[in-house]
């Protein structure tokens, strides 16, 4: 969950469903005024932080252990952000993300790239994912 604190610093919270009631992490973020949009990245870990009037897309890795800062992508003021499914990302580049920025005048492809030498398949930046199709048929579950 990403909103403000009491004393209007934007922080991230990530709860427990079984314990919803306290925050099982807690991260400062990036100061800024403007309404924040999330997109977790479940196979990755990855979770992208927008806001209406920022610049940047922040990123976190989420394990176990807490939330720890990646790093951001710097851009002109964005209006909003909206992200394209996983399917769409080059495996040739590594790019792990893409989404669609607006801005004031017009909507930027945006490429979050992992930086390899090699321009192999990378199995680490790239485990098995959701491919919107079931598994099984009903008549094969029974």
């Amino acid at each position: 969950v990403v909103g403000f604190s009491k004393t209007s610093k934007r922080q991230m919270h990530v709860y427990d469903i079984k314990m919803a009631g306290k925050p099982k992490f807690k991260q400062d973020m990036q100061t800024g005024n403007g309404t924040m949009s999330l997109h977790y990245d479940n196979d990755l870990g990855i979770a992208y932080v927008t806001g209406k009037g920022d610049s940047s897309i922040s990123y976190y890795e989420y394990t176990s252990g807490g939330i720890f800062p990646l790093s951001a992508f710097k851009g002109v003021t964005q209006k909003g952000v909206a992200w394209m499914p996983k399917r769409c990302v080059n495996v040739e580049k590594c790019e792990i993300a893409r989404a669609f920025k607006l801005t004031a005048t017009k909507v930027e492809p945006v490429q979050l790239v992992v930086p390899r030498k090699s321009d192999m398949f990378q199995e680490d930046i790239f485990p098995n994912a959701y491919a919107g199709v079931p598994a099984l048929e009903a008549a094969q579950w029974a």
